[in-house]
Formats: structure tokens, sequence, C-alpha cells
């Protein structure tokens, strides 16, 4: 199983992960991530082809210069961070909206993923993040029971 979405601050016993990641794609999100964590999280669809992933992350009103993204020992990090301040001047006083939009969303990279060759696209408040696959190689190794 490839474990997309792990999430520092769920459990990580093997049981209570696999249980988690279960409902994930059995149940709602929101049965293990509070409410206010998921208003400032992106939605995310993972889809796996025969040569790569493709995660669809919704990005609405964000430009791709908003977005960082990073990879890190097999951690794949999508933050972002909006700023707006309008001003608008009228008779004797003067008003200003602000607004600011942050989140950042990290998820463990299956391991016959090509780091070196990830690659991102920004287009319609999707971003388009392809995880090439690399073959991975299992080494079975017997020990000697002496």
């Amino acid at each position: 199983m490839n474990n997309f979405f792990l999430n520092p601050y769920l459990p990580n016993t093997a049981k209570e992960v696999g249980s988690l990641i279960e409902n994930l794609f059995n149940g709602s999100i929101s049965n293990f991530i509070g409410s206010d964590t998921l208003d400032s999280l992106p939605s995310i669809n993972v889809v796996e082809n025969n040569d790569h992933f493709l995660l669809e992350v919704a990005i609405p009103g964000l430009d791709k210069n908003d977005i960082e993204l990073k990879v890190d020992n097999g951690l794949l990090s999508v933050s972002a961070e909006k700023k707006e301040g309008k001003e608008d001047s009228a008779a004797r006083y003067t008003r200003r909206e602000f607004g600011y939009a942050s989140f950042q969303r990290t998820m463990k990279l299956p391991e016959n993923v090509d780091e070196a060759k990830i690659s991102a696209t920004s287009e319609n408040g999707v971003l388009n993040i392809k995880l090439p696959k690399t073959e991975v190689i299992e080494t079975v190794k017997t020990i000697e029971i002496k």
C-alpha cells in the first residue's frame, strides 16, 4: 500500500496508521483531522498510472508564485502563503481590508517515486504534481541461523 497522507500528528503504530488510512479511503477525512485544521488544508486527489502518480491539489485563488514544493528524505511538502491588502480611500476616512491565507501539507512518498524527476504545473486553481515511478529493487537476504 502506498502511504500518502501520513500526518505527523496522527498515531504512528502500524495498526493505528493502517486504520486511519483505511478510514481516509473509505470514509471522511474529518474522522481523524480536526475541523479547524481541515479548513486550512487543500483537498488532494491521488491518481496512479503505470509510470507515475499524479497529485491534484486544489489551490483556488493562489498563484504559482504563492506555492512552494519541497522534497526531503522521502517527504513531499506543499505550502503556500498569500497576503493581500486593499486600500480604499473615501471622504474623511481610509478603509483597509487585509487577507491572509497559508497552509502546509506534507506527504510521505512511496518508495518507488523518482524524487529527482518530480515536476509540477499550475492551471485553473489546480496544482498538478507528477511523481514519476522508478523500479524498486527488493533485496532478499537469507540469514544463517547459528
